[in-house]
C-alpha cells in the first residue's frame, strides 16, 4: 500500500508538533504570559495556549506549500493537470496528517463545534486519499492557502484570552469598589480584537470562498470541459473519487458557510466596542 511508506514521516510531524506543544506549554508560554493569566485558564483555554502556535506553524507551511505549487512555480497545467503531483506534496501532506492527528488529541481535552471534527477527520481522509493514489492533487492544493486563515483565527484567540485578558485585569485591580471591579470581568472587545475580526472577515472573502469554485473551473478548462473533467474522476480508482468528491465539496461548502458567519461576527465585535465606549463616556 502506497501510504506505508510515508507513515514514518507522518509519525515523525507527529513527534514534533507534540514536542512544539510541550516546549510551548512548560518553557515558553510561562516565560512570556503572566503567571497569573495562565493560572485563570481554563483546562481547554490551556491547552489552546500551546496549540496555536502549533496550528499557526501548520498554517504557514501547508499554505506556503499551496501558494508556490499553484502560483509561484505552477505544476498544474496542461490537459495532464489532473495528475500531476510536484513530490513535495508526499512531505506536505505527511506534515499535515501528522499535525492533524496531534490536533484530534488535544480536541479529545477541549470543547469543539462538531465542524471542527468533521474538518480534522475530513481533512484526514482526504490527504491520506492524496499520498495513496497520488491525482487530483489540484483540489487539495487549493484547499491548502485556506490555512492562512488560521493564523488570523489564532491571533484572536490571543488578543482576546491573554492580552485583552490582561488589560481587563489591571483595570480591574485599579478600581475602588467590588461593584466597579465586576465590570471588568466581561469586558468588552479591544479596538486590535475589532479590527482582527474585520481582517480575518475579509481573509476568509479572498482566500476561502472563491477557492472551490475556481479549482473546478481552472481543472475544468485545463482538461477541456466538464464532460473531460468528469471522465478523469470515473476513472479514479472508486475511494479517491468518493472520498476527493467528498472531501472537496464539504470543504467548499464549509467556506461558503464561515463567510458569513465570520462577517456577523466581525459586526457583533464592533457593536459591542461601540457600546463599550459609550458607557466609558457616561
Amino acid at each position: 500500500m502506497e501510504l506505508v511508506p510515508h507513515l514514518e514521516s507522518v509519525v515523525h510531524f507527529f513527534l514534533l508538533f507534540s514536542s512544539i506543544h510541550l516546549a510551548v506549554s512548560y518553557l515558553i508560554a510561562p516565560l512570556l504570559i503572566k503567571k497569573r493569566i495562565l493560572d485563570s485558564l481554563s483546562l481547554d483555554d490551556r491547552i489552546s495556549v500551546s496549540e496555536k502556535v502549533c496550528s499557526s506553524v501548520n498554517s504557514i507551511i501547508t499554505g506556503w506549500v499551496g501558494f508556490w505549487v499553484l502560483f509561484l512555480k505552477p505544476q498544474f497545467v496542461g490537459k495532464q493537470l489532473f495528475h500531476s503531483y510536484p513530490p513535495i506534496l508526499d512531505t506536505a501532506f505527511s506534515m499535515y496528517l501528522g499535525y492533524t492527528l496531534y490536533d484530534l488529541i488535544t480536541m479529545s481535552f477541549q470543547k469543539h463545534h462538531w465542524t471542527m471534527w468533521l474538518h480534522h477527520a475530513m481533512g484526514a481522509l482526504g490527504t491520506i486519499v492524496m499520498l495513496v493514489y497520488k491525482t487530483g492533487a489540484i483540489y487539495p492544493c487549493y484547499l491548502m492557502i485556506t490555512e492562512f486563515t488560521a493564523i488570523i483565527n489564532n491571533a484572536l484567540w490571543y488578543v482576546k484570552k491573554i492580552r485583552d485578558a490582561d488589560v481587563a485585569e489591571n483595570e480591574r485591580l485599579k478600581t475602588a469598589t467590588m461593584q466597579e471591579r465586576s465590570q471588568y470581568l466581561r469586558p468588552p472587545p479591544s479596538l486590535l480584537y475589532v479590527r482582527l475580526m474585520h481582517i480575518r472577515a475579509w481573509a476568509f472573502v479572498f482566500l476561502r470562498i472563491w477557492v472551490g469554485p475556481y479549482a473546478f473551473w481552472i481543472s475544468s478548462a485545463g482538461v477541456g470541459g466538464w464532460r473531460p473533467l468528469l471522465k478523469e474522476w470515473i476513472a479514479l480508482p472508486l475511494p479517491a473519487s468518493v472520498f476527493g468528491l467528498l472531501t472537496f465539496v464539504m470543504f467548499t461548502f464549509l467556506n461558503f458557510v464561515w463567510t458569513p458567519a465570520v462577517f456577523a461576527k466581525a459586526f457583533q465585535a464592533s457593536k459591542a466596542y461601540r457600546d463599550g465606549q459609550a458607557k466609558k463616556q457616561k
